[in-house]
């Protein structure tokens, strides 16, 4: 499956840097709370052609609060909201949780069980909403291979096994370093997957490169695994780290434009609906053979059992014939015998 290529940019400066890049697969929008306005943008970016990969903060609740229920009625109202609009859309809450490098149990609402707690209860908050593809969209260096990667055991505090099953997705939002690459970081989040047995999807909610190049690289990696659904780049000066700005432009938005071409020409994965009446079809034809070649059996079985029976005659008649043949060879030995007298 080919990975949906799109971006995020804050609010204001969105159709700035949408006329820079052109047209794209997916939007990510930051919402402060359950109950955030800006859910209504959905629609129209459904109808742009863009999927959106939606991030709740949870207002002034802890994550505690939030995983005893006290924040299902905003909850649902959201869900219901996007149910709706009657479009998927990939959805989390508390994007990148960890607050410090330092202290990788601890979060900005909570603590890492908390966290755990929170998204597990939300899972099923979300199951009964069919548009809604629930997830987790992590702090990407944790999966770093480098000095700043975290053990699978501190990962695994933050989403633990049982959580990951209640997840449609797990993201991570990442970005280069002097000392890591987001191709690195990428290979390593893929790695941790396949130790910890993670079935589900994974997408990258954020990142950003250097240059041109290690977009390229980047983004080619995660399309050739097929296990992503969504990258999006952060298309911002908002946020820039040691005087390095994330908004794409040169080498960088050359290769982003090429990265969203090439997704877009990618085939697109089957529809669900043709291969269940491909499959349905299948079965129909596998089962009309199976009733013809029971019927041939039957007949088949009939006709040996007439055939053993004519068998059986013949073997009687042929005893009656041999019988008849030894009595009149004994009259015959008879007569001549009394002839020679």
């Amino acid at each position: 499956m080919t990975a949906l290529v799109g971006m995020s940019a804050p609010k204001a400066e969105w159709d700035a840097r949408l006329a820079e890049v052109g047209p794209i697969e997916a939007r990510r929008v930051f919402l402060d709370d359950f109950t955030d306005k800006d859910i209504a943008l959905v629609p129209s970016e459904a109808a742009a052609g863009r999927t959106v990969v939606l991030s709740f903060k949870t207002g002034a609740s802890t994550w505690a609060q939030v995983a005893n229920g006290q924040r299902d009625a905003d909850a649902k109202a959201a869900f219901a909201t996007l149910q709706g609009y009657g479009v998927p859309v990939y959805v989390t809450a508390h994007h990148e949780p960890i607050a410090s490098q330092s202290n990788p149990l601890v979060g900005d609402k909570g603590s890492a069980a908390e966290y755990a707690g929170m998204l597990d209860h939300l899972a099923a908050v979300a199951a009964g909403y069919s548009v809604v593809r629930w997830g987790s969209i992590f702090n990407g260096y944790a999966f770093s291979t480098g000095p700043m990667g975290l053990s699978d055991d501190v990962i695994g505090q933050w989403l633990p096994v049982a959580l990951q099953m209640n997840l449609d997705f797990v993201a991570a939002d990442t970005y280069q370093t002097d000392k890591d690459t987001v191709l690195a970081r990428m290979q390593g989040f893929v790695a941790w997957a396949q130790r910890v047995g993670y079935s589900g999807r994974l997408g990258i909610g954020e990142f950003g490169t250097y240059d041109g190049a290690a977009l390229t690289a980047a983004i080619g990696y995660a399309q050739g695994t097929g296990l992503f659904d969504f990258l999006l780049a952060f298309n911002s000066n908002v946020n820039n780290r040691d005087g390095r700005s994330w908004q794409l432009t040169g080498d960088r938005l050359t290769a982003f434009q090429q990265a969203v071409l090439e997704a877009k020409a990618a085939p697109a994965p089957p529809d669900p609906a043709d291969q269940i009446a491909q499959l349905q079809a299948q079965v129909a034809d596998l089962t009309a053979q199976l009733e013809q070649s029971q019927t041939e059996r039957s007949a088949l079985t009939t006709q040996l059992a007439q055939a053993t029976a004519d068998l059986a005659a013949a073997q009687a008649a042929t005893a009656v014939v041999k019988a008849d043949r030894d009595a009149l060879a004994a009259k015959i030995s008879t007569a001549l015998h009394d002839l020679g007298a």
